[in-house]
């Protein structure tokens, strides 16, 4: 079979509308399916998580349930994916969903070792483990980009300020830093 002849069976045998149309249909259904899931979840939890001990609440099994992303957790594959619009669309329409994302923001700030002094970010004390590395700290991606795609804009910013100024400086932390910008950006 020549090429020429595959690439004509191909074209003929997709219709690229119909495929999109489909997929889109598909991510619907999977972002209702995490959304319900994920409403129930909170409901459920949310209280009980939050009064965890620092470790407990920051476990990547855990991180997943306050803040779904678009993707798959691979510390904990049942937890809910939710696209970006559609997190954006839930949190800002649910009121309980959008106070209890910003409780456990800022919960997550003190498991992090973080506090808000006078509407900054800042250290509780010296910086932990998770900011010393060269690589980001998928809790920490987790959160920001979670954060943003809910429309939560003012605490992404609190938080990626406080990360341009921590590792702004440091060049070997350069690589982490871009890449929380790139979850702000993007």
């Amino acid at each position: 079979m020549s090429f020429g002849t595959v690439a004509d069976r191909i074209a003929t045998d997709v219709d690229p509308i119909e495929l999109a149309e489909r997929l889109h249909r598909e991510r619907q259904e999977r972002d209702q399916a995490s959304i319900e899931k994920w409403r129930t979840w909170m409901a459920a939890n949310l209280d009980r998580v939050l009064a965890l001990g620092d470790e407990q609440v920051s476990d990547p099994r855990i991180v997943p349930w306050l803040f779904p992303t678009g993707a798959r957790s691979r510390t904990n594959p049942e937890a809910p994916a939710i696209s970006r619009g559609a997190l954006r669309q839930l949190v800002q329409a649910d009121l309980a969903l959008k106070q209890g994302m910003r409780q456990a923001f800022d919960r997550m700030m003190v498991a992090l070792g973080l506090e808000d002094r006078a509407g900054a970010l800042a250290w509780r004390a010296a910086p932990l483990r998770w900011a010393l590395g060269c690589k980001h700290d998928r809790r920490v991606y987790r959160l920001l980009r979670s954060v943003h795609s809910a429309g939560l804009h003012a605490e992404a910013h609190k938080l990626m300020s406080f990360l341009e100024r921590e590792l702004g400086g440091d060049v070997a932390r350069g690589d982490a830093l871009r890449w929380y910008r790139h979850q702000v950006a993007s």
